[in-house]
């Protein structure tokens, strides 16, 4: 940077602070009070007082735990309004999980519209309700008629008190802005985190790993949103809020699981099928539950909490687990400790409020997820994001290499020292992969070819064997290479390379056989090949040594082929390649 960019970097940033030092001056010395403040002013908390039919005290904190209630049964609760009711005045609560109408003086004053739907949870959810009041109330007898839904849930009202409904609502709103903020911003992260992954993966190296980070912040952002009690201000059918709140707890798991896999590895053999099974088990329980009506999602919640649970444990002891077998490098040893605080802070946090779920009375079942989620997505979304521009390098450098040439004039597939640099991409970032497999090809009687029929057939012969490798493989994550006269090889890379090498052996099977039984051929195709895996058990040897055990399978195929098939001279002069043409 030269010395007058330097002069206007400063000149910026000097402006930038000046700014921020006068408006956190002003921000300090205010004291006046906020128009929220104001509208709320006059508010009186009415949570005292409150009794049950039988004149003991009445608990709104835990509705279902009062004596002589049952759940299902209709009973009341009774208070008297204050002296000098002012116009304009409105009984103000929150609910939960109970259904209720309010009475004053005996009369009917408020009832809350059900809506009513087969996919509903049973309860009306989480509530905010205003029932207006007149100056003629004052001293009066307001009834609540409660009926709870849940027998072991917890039912309550709070936040109960008289004043005005638009200061209420709005000083419940100012009390939930960070909690808001917070969820927002993890919404935005999650979307963006999912659309950043289409342009990273338009290559034929899949890997997803933001994808799936994406999808489970976006899942636990909509249920902390949810939880925030803001959208049934501003909505009116709690009960969809709460049942949509139920199922966005089911989507995390799964994508959770598969990014914790994709970016660092479970540990553990065959541990990601299962947790993503169990949750799969655990959803159609649930739902089939559900739409059965014998439990709804609110009921099943404990099915959820511990598939949650479970997988969390799982990935933490993965994390905890050593690997001998892992290189013992700095930058390793470093995400190793990040990725232990960021599943710790989550599976911490989300253990309190599945604890504060089920001990306290909590309005704000998402408080301390918030704020671990925030520490797993800076711990864990650092490792994505280095291991991301890796990524992003490679699959560039791989494309400028391409337009290089670095491609074999005759067959069109990449040449020897296109494969050299593959190799030694992959050996540079092998711990950041799961598995990749290298086969081995090698194309037969391409010396009698040569020596019988001239260089050209044989150069066709090259080309052919080629064409059937390389469009076999292609479709299914392979990449093909030619490394000398008569060899290939393809590096398959993807989610499953074992089973896209088999679905490639099928076609390149059939190409053979399809060329073999054309009477018009030229030349015969018999290509010898063999296999070999880097994956988990084979982290200590280098990529080029795994190449060249396949080149060793590939050569033991050869000479069993060899042992079986007829030789190129008599299949050529005798009978039955005369007879095929």
């Amino acid at each position: 940077m030269d010395k007058r960019s330097k002069l206007y970097n400063f000149m910026y940033a000097f402006m930038a602070v000046a700014l921020i030092i006068l408006i956190v001056n002003m921000a300090v010395k205010y004291d006046g009070v906020s128009p929220t403040d104001e509208m709320a002013d006059g508010t009186v908390g009415f949570a005292d007082g409150w009794i049950l039919e039988n004149g003991d005290v009445a608990d709104l904190a835990h509705l279902n735990e009062n004596d002589g209630v049952t759940t299902g049964r209709q009973f009341s609760i009774y208070n008297v309004l204050p002296e000098g009711l002012p116009e304009g005045q409105s009984l103000c609560f929150r609910t939960k999980n109970i259904f209720y109408k309010v009475y004053v003086d005996g009369k009917l004053r408020y009832e809350p519209e059900i809506p009513e739907s087969s996919g509903y949870n049973k309860s009306s959810g989480n509530r905010h309700n205003y029932v207006p009041l007149l100056s003629e109330d004052a001293g009066k007898t307001v009834q609540i008629k409660i009926t709870t839904v849940y027998e072991n849930a917890k039912s309550r009202i709070d936040g109960i008190c008289i004043g005005s409904g638009g200061g209420v609502a709005l000083s419940f709103i100012k009390s939930r802005l960070v909690a808001f903020a917070t969820s927002m911003f993890l919404l935005f992260i999650g979307l963006l985190l999912m659309l950043a992954d289409i342009p990273l993966n338009t290559r034929s190296e899949k890997n997803h790993e933001l994808m799936y980070l994406g999808f489970c912040s976006v899942s636990i952002a909509i249920w902390c949103l949810l939880e925030t009690g803001l959208f049934q201000i501003f909505y009116g059918d709690s009960r969809l809020i709460q049942t949509v709140s139920c199922c966005a707890l089911m989507l995390i798991n799964i994508p959770m699981v598969l990014y914790f896999d994709k970016a660092f590895g479970l540990g553990f053999k065959h541990v990601k099928g299962i947790l993503c099974f169990l949750s799969l088990a655990e959803f159609i329980v649930c739902f089939g539950l559900h739409m059965l009506e014998i439990y709804d999602f609110h009921e099943t919640l404990i099915a959820t909490h511990v598939t949650l649970v479970i997988s969390a444990v799982v990935m933490l002891a993965s994390i905890i687990k050593p690997n001998k077998k892992e290189e013992k490098r700095e930058s390793n040893i470093t995400f190793k400790i990040f990725r232990f605080i960021g599943l710790g802070a989550i599976l911490i946090s989300a253990g309190m409020d599945i604890a504060r779920y089920y001990v306290f009375a909590s309005d704000d079942n998402a408080l301390c997820v918030r704020i671990g989620l925030i520490i797993f997505m800076i711990c864990f979304g650092g490792s994505s994001l280095e291991k991301t521009i890796n990524v992003v390098k490679l699959g560039a450098r791989s494309e400028m290499i391409s337009q290089l040439a670095y491609k074999d004039g005759l067959t069109g597939v990449g040449n020897r020292t296109l494969f050299k640099e593959r190799l030694a991409e992959l050996e540079e970032n092998k711990n950041y992969v799961n598995e990749i497999l290298f086969v081995m090809f090698d194309v037969n009687d391409l010396k009698y070819i040569n020596d019988k029929m001239g260089h050209t057939v044989g150069d066709e012969l090259i080309m052919k064997g080629a064409t059937i490798i390389n469009e076999s493989f292609c479709n299914f994550g392979g990449t093909c290479y030619r490394v000398g006269g008569d060899e290939f090889v393809v590096i398959i890379t993807g989610n499953m390379p074992m089973a896209q090498y088999k679905e490639g052996m099928k076609h390149f099977e059939s190409a053979i056989a399809e060329h073999n039984a054309n009477p018009d051929k030229k030349f015969r195709i018999s290509i010898a090949s063999g296999f070999a895996t880097y994956n988990e058990s084979s982290r200590e040897k280098t990529m080029s040594e795994i190449w060249h055990l396949a080149d060793a399978f590939m050569y033991k195929n050869k000479k069993d082929m060899k042992a079986r098939m007829i030789e190129a001279n008599e299949y050529y002069t005798g009978k039955l390649y005369a007879s095929s043409r």
